[in-house]
């Protein structure tokens, strides 16, 4: 049995006429704040106060929906940089289809409690409402992290 969850569809939502392309713009510059070390409101306004967050943690664990909100998401990222010290975080794919932006990150990190060094091409995958991310979804692969 399939099940589809429904959505909204993308154009119109609240008033705002938003686009695949401004949610891709949106994704774009946040990385590239990160990426800089800027202010971190650029990275905030990309986030809707509820997000959701997904991913994985240091241990290998993925959690589907294990995080709430800004909070959340910033104790995702302290989470991950606590125990990972990313040396080359590039996105080579940042792509928009309806209200969804799919990224691809290429990543090189060293743990830095083992000295373990990974290179790899992680997911990240982001739903808009709008003009905010309201799902995180990062996706990574696990075998290459455990410790």
């Amino acid at each position: 049995m399939l099940l589809r969850r429904e959505h909204s569809p993308p154009g119109e939502i609240g008033g705002i006429q938003m686009h695949a392309s401004d949610n891709v713009a949106a994704v774009k510059a946040a990385y590239a704040a990160y990426a800089n070390g800027d202010d971190i409101s650029v990275i905030r306004a990309l986030f809707a106060d509820d997000v959701e967050v997904s991913g994985t943690t240091a241990t290998g664990e993925f959690r589907p929906m294990g995080w709430s909100g800004w909070n959340g998401f910033v104790s995702f990222v302290a989470q991950i940089q606590e125990d990972w010290d990313h040396k080359a975080y590039e996105p080579v794919s940042v792509q928009g289809h309806g209200d969804w932006v799919v990224s691809l990150v290429h990543v090189v990190t060293v743990n830095r409690r083992s000295g373990k060094q990974v290179d790899t091409t992680m997911a990240h995958a982001m739903r808009f409402q709008g003009g905010r991310c309201v799902e995180f979804h990062e996706h990574i692969d696990r075998a290459a992290i455990a410790p």
